[in-house]
């Protein structure tokens, strides 16, 4: 069983661990190629030491794990952001400006409030259950939880299911829900009703989205045109 870290040091060993594992490669091995003693290698892999490489170690560890300069900057990218938000003093991390966070994220991930939402609902949860459950490969979600991978609208959704949290707060936090809507989903009755029909499919609910979205971005565009043609004194068309 595969469970998710929560603590931010933790995570940034996480992330190295999986990269090398990912490469087929021995802790010692690494140690060799980076530069670095067997035992520092052990002390910066460990979940139960919260030590943390300099700069400098980490590009070599980055240019030890790659297989090209654009595989190095990748895992470069990666391993420094996760040194970034390991810094943050845990209970310090509400009270941080997700902004500030953001800085230090790639930009082809999830916002950082969905990230910390999701790693919060899969602690202590079997990934490898949760993943067969939602249909999204484990690797996929691993990387998802370490700002590599972004999900698409469906997957949300799925996840939200499986976890038994609201798909449309999942959905918000996810950027998934324009403001035009989030605005509908504040009115009382419009929210229990939208609650209500989270018991549809998975992919019946995506498409019932895709409904909500287009009709009311459709009624914005004509009261645009409303007000325009209003304005310019000229009387709005109406349909026949």
């Amino acid at each position: 069983m595969f469970i998710l870290f929560t603590n931010m040091y933790e995570e940034f060993k996480n992330l190295l661990r999986e990269l090398r594992i990912k490469k087929g490669i021995k802790k010692r091995e690494l140690a060799q190629k980076a530069g670095i003693t067997d035992m520092y290698m052990y002390v910066i892999e460990s979940p139960d030491r919260k030590q943390l490489p300099s700069d400098d170690i980490i590009r070599r560890l980055a240019h030890a794990l790659a297989d090209n300069e654009v595989e190095e900057a990748q895992i470069l990218k990666q391993l420094l952001s996760a040194k970034a938000l390991a810094r943050i003093p845990e209970e310090a991390k509400d009270s941080i400006e997700i902004e500030k966070i953001e800085k230090t994220i790639p930009p082809e991930s999830m916002p950082v409030e969905f990230i910390e939402r999701l790693k919060k609902d899969l602690k202590d949860k079997d990934i490898d259950e949760i993943a067969d459950k939602s249909g999204i490969n484990r690797e996929i979600l691993n990387d998802v939880i370490q700002y590599k991978k972004i999900l698409s609208r469906k997957d949300v959704i799925s996840l939200a299911t499986v976890l038994n949290q609201p798909v449309y707060d999942y959905l918000i936090i996810a950027n998934f829900i324009p403001d035009s809507v989030k605005k509908l989903i504040k009115h009382n009755k419009i929210s229990a009703l939208l609650r209500s029909l989270e018991e549809l499919s998975n992919n019946d609910l995506d498409a019932l989205i895709d409904g909500i979205i287009n009709i009311i971005e459709a009624y914005k565009r004509k009261t645009r045109d409303r007000r325009k043609h209003k304005s310019s004194g000229k009387r709005f068309p109406e349909k026949e």
